[in-house]
């Protein structure tokens, strides 16, 4: 019971973040604001860290979606975004033996509510909130020649956010590259057996761009 309440306790502040941002970003924007769009993809460093999941590393992923930048006062922009994030970690052994692989991959929808403060036309910094949806997660457990596929395990709980903070850089054609460090501030697993239960998304993002669409700016 102590369990369930502190995770309905972290989804609630997770939706009054959510709402506060986009409170800030509605109050600061023009009412005759002409968001840009763009789409954006790239690479995934993704790890589950804590004290209850010792020994997990990195494993390369992707992401893909779409962004929208509105132009707000004072060189600060409000960039929601929807992206297919995979995320995961990478597991060298396993076993009495130690022997053997295990890859954890894990996919959300997520959903950034970014802060951007333009230092010009084209540098971009960015801090904000991720709530993400979780979708479903793939397992590949490898020990010598012999590979088990798993999906669907049901270990992982159904929302996370992250605290989401990262440059960007903006050629005037529209293209742009840049990077973020993804913490997520919920627990991932959603029962570790030790009642600590401290597991968390890592990920650094290496992303390319296109804005198709300036607005007004």
């Amino acid at each position: 019971m102590g369990q369930s309440k502190i995770l309905m306790k972290k989804h609630i502040y997770t939706l009054l973040l959510s709402i506060l941002l986009l409170s800030l970003a509605g109050k600061g924007m023009s009412q005759s604001s002409m968001p840009a769009v763009g789409v954006r993809a790239g690479l995934n460093l993704a790890d589950i860290i804590g004290r209850d999941v010792a020994g997990l590393q990195l494993k390369l992923a992707y992401h893909a979606g779409l962004y929208a930048r509105f132009e707000m006062q004072n060189k600060w922009y409000f960039q929601p975004e929807i992206l297919l994030n995979v995320k995961g970690a990478y597991s060298g052994s396993f076993g009495s033996a130690g022997v053997g692989s295990v890859t954890y991959t894990l996919y959300y929808l997520d959903l950034p509510l970014l802060f951007s403060y333009g230092l010009n036309q084209n540098n971009y910094f960015s801090i904000g909130a991720q709530p993400g949806l979780f979708l479903t997660d793939k397992q590949r457990w490898k020990q010598n020649s012999r590979i088990t596929n798993y999906s669907g395990t049901g270990n992982y709980n159904p929302v996370d956010v992250a605290l989401v903070g990262g440059y960007n850089y903006e050629a005037n054609n529209g293209l742009n590259a840049g990077f973020r460090i993804n913490y997520g501030m919920l627990n991932v697993i959603k029962n570790l057996g030790t009642g600590l239960n401290h597991s968390h998304n890592l990920v650094i993002q290496l992303t390319v761009g296109y804005t198709f669409l300036k607005g007004n700016q």
